[in-house]
């Protein structure tokens, strides 16, 4: 009869057992967190829109610097995207919001003020300046500027002169670089939206989260020549541009400061006296050292025979002025008169006129015999 197997062995369906398991949400019980609401109230949470350029505590860390707030500000990371800034004052809070929006690394990133709520989307807002072009100047007037405002997001400010409004835009979406616009008379025309301190974005599907090599909109057949690029898309390749001079003029600047000496060692004659009065004190010296050039005998070349007359069995000294533990001699090279130097000499000279003649030495002197 044939073996029969279970369905767990047939792999026809999986054990009940082998499946992740799913916790249900944990309930958090209502607590006082009013103290907590008002530690926070001078808080500003802020969210990168490139993740893969951007690292929230190296932002974090540039930005307190840039603000030139180190002693008023405390900074965090939130993890791979967020962080926050706390300011101990109002008026610090909003002289940062005043001059935004930020870029850090040429991509944009969002701050936003603090506000008890838990959503994914928070925070999203940037307050760009946007100036609105080609508004037919017999309409260019604040109900029309408003009215595109609105359109975009909640409006903060307006400049009717130049043409421009603030607003909030929604950082987590593309951006609008045109709006169709009907007129009172009942004409359809095009007015595009120019966005102050805008830096790199997909100039595909103007986002700012991509470049546009890496936009999953982007056609698969895309011809370059044929499009041209807005006025935003200019001004960044400009801004980019500069910013590539400005880092080549800094490079090119680089050795030449290296190559400067400071004034602590050029002092009030230059380095070339400082250079000077060292090699000076160099040659100058009178100091007894067996490294000194003025001491420094003509080097000599010694012969195997030679390790056999080093006297092993007179016990070591240390002592600078006494013997030396390496060759038993003494370390002052002047000193001729020690009997021991003289009768080592005169071994050498005898040994070197034996090599030189072809002759080999058939008796090796020992200590002794150099003792005399």
């Amino acid at each position: 009869m044939a073996q029969r197997y279970s369905k767990q062995e047939k792999a026809k369906w999986l054990d009940s057992s082998s499946k992740p398991k799913r916790r249900s949400p944990l309930r958090i019980l209502e607590s006082e967190n009013s103290a907590l609401i008002a530690e926070n109230k001078f808080t500003l949470l802020g969210r990168v829109t490139n993740p893969q350029i951007q690292r929230p505590r190296a932002l974090v860390e540039y930005m307190v610097q840039y603000w030139n707030l180190e002693n008023r500000v405390i900074g965090r990371e939130l993890g791979p995207e967020r962080f926050f800034f706390r300011f101990e004052t109002e008026a610090d809070l909003q002289l940062v919001l005043k001059k935004a929006p930020y870029h850090f690394k040429k991509w944009m990133f969002i701050l936003q003020r603090w506000e008890p709520i838990v959503s994914e989307a928070f925070p999203a807002f940037i307050p760009f300046w946007i100036k609105v072009n080609d508004i037919p100047m017999h309409h260019c007037t604040e109900l029309t500027l408003n009215t595109i405002g609105q359109a975009l997001g909640p409006v903060i400010d307006k400049d009717l002169s130049d043409g421009r409004i603030r607003v909030n835009i929604n950082g987590l979406e593309p951006l609008e670089m045109k709006i169709p616009i009907r007129l009172p008379t009942g004409e359809v025309t095009t007015v595009f939206l120019e966005y102050e301190k805008l830096e790199k974005h997909c100039f595909s599907c103007f986002s700012l989260s991509h470049e546009e090599k890496a936009c999953p909109l982007k056609p698969l057949v895309s011809n370059k020549e044929s499009r041209i690029p807005g006025i935003n898309q200019e001004k960044t390749l400009q801004n980019l541009e500069d910013g590539k001079r400005r880092q080549d003029a800094r490079r090119s600047n680089w050795p030449a400061r290296r190559e400067e000496v400071p004034k602590s060692v050029e002092g009030p004659r230059g380095k070339e006296h400082f250079n000077s009065r060292r090699s000076d004190h160099r040659e100058k010296s009178d100091y007894p050292s067996a490294y000194s050039h003025r001491h420094r005998e003509p080097r000599r070349d010694f012969s195997p025979q030679d390790c056999s007359r080093r006297d092993y069995s007179r016990p070591a000294s240390y002592n600078f002025r006494r013997d030396s533990v390496r060759s038993g001699f003494d370390l002052h090279p002047h000193d001729r008169s020690h009997p021991r130097r003289i009768a080592c000499d005169e071994e050498i000279q005898s040994s070197s006129h034996n090599l030189v003649s072809g002759r080999r030495s058939q008796h090796l002197p020992s200590s002794r015999d150099l003792l005399g």
